[in-house]
């Protein structure tokens, strides 16, 4: 069963992560792996705190479309890395 962490939680995480807390003390903490807090990484790096939020039911444009699919044909980023970038 996975955990829900909230936005502060992640907040929280990214900041101890970035004020060179070892990656391997904050997924112990968090009771989370490496792939999550890379992601938590990622959404605050590019979209800040609002990032880190949980998004539901996006109503993608047709630009988003299309920065989707240009993501996973020139990155090899998956679906479900990006889906919650738009």
């Amino acid at each position: 069963m996975s955990i829900r962490h909230s936005k502060e939680e992640k907040l929280a995480a990214v900041s101890k992560v970035k004020s060179d807390t070892p990656m391997s003390m904050v997924m112990k903490e968090y009771g989370i792996n490496d792939h999550a807090l890379h992601i938590w990484m990622e959404r605050y790096s590019k979209y800040g705190e609002d990032g880190l939020s949980r998004k539901r039911n996006i109503n993608a444009t047709g630009y988003d479309k299309e920065v989707i699919v240009r993501e996973f044909m020139e990155k090899g980023v998956i679906f479900a890395g990006i889906d919650n970038k738009v």
